[in-house]
């Protein structure tokens, strides 16, 4: 659980080390995938946030997204993240940004 305790860009919650959504997520895939531990559709994933972070609509790193501050005291920017549905052949079939929660 946690709760909004502002909005930031980007730029400023990496200044206050805070880590953003995407890069959390992009680095829970990689162990899963350095482990042997990662399935298709995360092994997937991961092209897709690697991908989309060289190509970053500068929209999204110019925005103020909600900064979270979980129970424990964490904090993590909660920034869209790239969601995509692929049927059984790898082909897409769905595309869409969101924020994370």
């Amino acid at each position: 659980m946690g709760r909004v305790v502002g909005f930031v860009k980007i730029s400023e919650a990496k200044r206050q080390g805070v880590m953003t959504a995407t890069w959390l997520l992009e680095e829970a895939i990689k162990e899963r995938v350095e482990s042997g531990e990662a399935s298709s559709e995360e092994k997937r994933s991961l092209e897709g946030l690697q991908k989309n972070k060289k190509e970053r609509d500068p929209f999204i790193s110019e925005k103020a997204w909600p900064l979270v501050e979980f129970i424990n005291g964490y904090k993590a920017l909660l920034n869209p993240l790239p969601f995509d549905t692929q049927d059984a052949f790898g082909h897409l079939e769905a595309t869409r940004t969101q924020v994370s929660d």
